[in-house]
C-alpha cells in the first residue's frame, strides 16, 4: 500500500494546487490605502490578476502582514515543488517476496510463527526522496542498457552468418580460422548475454546450416 505522512493528503493538495491560478505571484505594497496585493500575471490586456488583497490595520505588525503575504505568494511557486518531492518520498509497504519463493525461515526461527508470517530475512526500509529519485535514475540508465543489448543482440545473426560465410569463402586456412573465430566470439557473447538478459537465444545451428559450404550464394534455377 502507498503510504503518506499522518493526516497530509498528497492528491488532495495536489487537485487544490491545480485547480488555482497559475503562478508566479507577486506581492506588492500599495501603502497609499495600507493594503498588500498578490498577483498573478495572466497575460491578459487587463493587467495582471488580483489574487488576494491583504489590509494592514493601525495596530497590526506590518511585517508580519508582509510575512503572511510572501508566503502566500510563494506558495504558488514552492508548493508544486514540494508536492514533487513528497511524492518521490512516498514508500510502498507490502507482501515482500523472499528471495527463494516460498520459504519457511520465519517458522525456522520460530516454529510457533504462522504460514504467512514475512520472511525474517527481508528488510523493509522507507525509501526517501533522494532514494527515489536515484531510483528513477538507475531505472533510466538500466533502460539505455537494455536498448543497447537488444540492439546488439539483432546485429549478432547477421554478424555471425557473415563470419561463417567470409570463412567457408576463404582461399586460406589463416583466414578460415580468422573469420571462424570471429563467428565462435559472436556467438558465445550474444548467446551469455542473451540469457543473463532472459532473451530468446538465437538458433546458430540454423543460421549455419543456411550457409552455402563454400560460402558462394548462387541464384536458384527457376522451372517455367
Amino acid at each position: 500500500m502507498t503510504t503518506d505522512t499522518p493526516g497530509v493528503d498528497l492528491d488532495a493538495i495536489r487537485r487544490i494546487e491545480q485547480a488555482a491560478t497559475d503562478g508566479p505571484w507577486t506581492l506588492t505594497d500599495h501603502p497609499n490605502d495600507q493594503t498588500l496585493h498578490i498577483t498573478a500575471d495572466t497575460g491578459d490586456d487587463d493587467g495582471p490578476a488580483l489574487i488576494a488583497v491583504l489590509p494592514i490595520h493601525p495596530d497590526d505588525e506590518p511585517d508580519l502582514v508582509r510575512a503572511d503575504g510572501a508566503l502566500i505568494a510563494r506558495s504558488r511557486t514552492d508548493l508544486p515543488a514540494l508536492l514533487d518531492i513528497a511524492e518521490a518520498a512516498r514508500y510502498v509497504v507490502g507482501a515482500q517476496p523472499c528471495v527463494e519463493g516460498e520459504c519457511e525461515h520465519a517458522q525456522e526461527a520460530d516454529e510457533n510463527a504462522p504460514d504467512d508470517t514475512p520472511c525474517p530475512l527481508l528488510e523493509t526500509r522507507y525509501a526517501t526522496a533522494g532514494d527515489a529519485i536515484e531510483r528513477d535514475e538507475l531505472r533510466a540508465e538500466m533502460e539505455l542498457y537494455r536498448d543497447a543489448v537488444l540492439h546488439m543482440l539483432a546485429l549478432a545473426p547477421d554478424e555471425y552468418r557473415q563470419s561463417i560465410t567470409a570463412a567457408r569463402a576463404s582461399g586460406s586456412s589463416e583466414g578460415y580460422a580468422k573469420n571462424n573465430g570471429r563467428a565462435e566470439m559472436i556467438r558465445v557473447f550474444a548467446t551469455g548475454l542473451a540469457e543473463r538478459a532472459g532473451l530468446p537465444v538465437a538458433d546458430w545451428e540454423q543460421i549455419k546450416r543456411g550457409i552455402p559450404a563454400d560460402g558462394v550464394y548462387r541464384a536458384e534455377a527457376v522451372n517455367r
